[in-house]
């Protein structure tokens, strides 16, 4: 782990969330420990629809079906890591 980026940051490694935000599911199912990031990703995903549907209702006049495949097209893994 990029130990600058946790100190610039200030990540508080021993915060329940934080450690389970970066606490794969294989190491849960081998260890028995703890719980895996993917319920806060359930959570992240949705914030994530709901703020990208919240600008394009208030930026873009276009039916459901198409706010609907540009909503899809922001928020795809492709799109996300582009932006970075």
């Amino acid at each position: 782990m990029n130990m600058d980026i946790i100190t610039k940051y200030n990540i508080d490694l021993n915060n329940e969330i934080v450690k389970r935000a970066f606490t794969h599911s294989s190491y849960v199912n081998e260890t028995k420990k703890g719980e895996d990031y993917e319920r806060l990703e359930f959570l992240g995903d949705a914030v994530l629809e709901l703020v990208s549907s919240d600008f394009l209702y208030r930026n873009y006049n276009e039916p459901e079906g198409i706010m609907t495949s540009l909503r899809a097209a922001l928020v795809r893994t492709e799109s996300i890591g582009a932006a970075g």
